[in-house]
């Protein structure tokens, strides 16, 4: 059986998922018992680590076996018209969040030499996407973190996995923020033609079982840019260099629409 402790926002949201696994549960020879403990990862760093051992304290422990750091915010914007504060808050969420709150529960995995931090990343920690400047950016910094870390506790039991989804049919993009920080509210054309969330999340649960080190789950083309990036670099910078151009055609072309109806 297992004992889940499920961290998000939106309190009523989690109540719903919490009751789905206990009725998955109904029946069922291998028991799952979830309890809710609500927290917003923008909020102030230090409030983090005392969240982390609040999971551990749900089911009366000190210890968490694994953690699933899968929040996240995508960002939809030119770098040139993108305020710092937006990069801030993005990387914050993105990156220092999972890193404060492994740090938090680090020490006691390690004391007990057990432990599995499992970490939902993007391929765009692999590769960077234009307009997705603060996004890419928090991604490759979460690579940067984790994978070292992994490198240090080798040899001391726990382990470390990056999952790296393509596109995932989920309201990412709806909730993705502006160069000003206010919600993108559209839903992309390759999101909506993404993954299902149910496949990406039995494709973490196989890794975890089988302890990888990382995990792309991505469409073929995505997988060739990864490639292409570390074999030939410069052909990548040039399609990357054409896809922004394409993008901003678009845009220039959905603004001077909406100009001419206006007027």
């Amino acid at each position: 059986g297992a004992k889940l402790v499920l961290s998000a926002r939106r309190e009523a949201q989690l109540e719903e998922v919490a009751a789905e696994c206990a009725l998955i549960a109904t029946g069922s020879d291998q028991p799952i018992a979830a309890r809710i403990l609500p927290f917003d990862l923008s909020g102030p760093m230090a409030e983090l680590p005392p969240q982390a051992h609040r999971a551990a304290e749900l089911w009366g422990g000190d210890s968490v076996d694994v953690v699933v750091h899968c929040g996240g915010v995508s960002s939809r914007s030119a770098a040139v018209e993108t305020d710092l504060e937006v990069d801030a808050r993005v990387m914050n969420i993105n990156y220092f969040a999972p890193v404060a709150l492994s740090k938090a529960l680090l020490p006691r995995m390690l004391e007990r030499q057990q432990g599995h931090i499992v970490v939902v990343s993007s391929v765009q920690g692999r590769l960077a996407l234009p307009y997705r400047t603060s996004y890419s950016a928090s991604k490759h910094a979460l690579h940067g973190f984790f994978e070292a870390l992994r490198a240090e506790i080798a040899d001391r039991g726990v382990k470390v996995t990056l999952v790296c989804p393509g596109y995932v049919r989920t309201n990412l993009s709806l909730n993705a923020v502006t160069g000003k920080g206010v919600p993108y509210a559209k839903l992309d054309a390759s999101t909506a033609k993404g993954m299902e969330p149910d496949d990406l999340a039995a494709r973490i649960v196989d890794a975890v079982v089988t302890g990888r080190d990382e995990v792309t789950a991505a469409d073929l083309t995505a997988r060739i840019a990864i490639v292409s990036r570390a074999l030939i670099p410069r052909v990548l910078t040039m399609y990357m260099a054409q896809r922004a151009r394409k993008q901003y055609r678009s845009e220039e072309a959905a603004l001077e629409a909406e100009e001419t109806a206006s007027s």
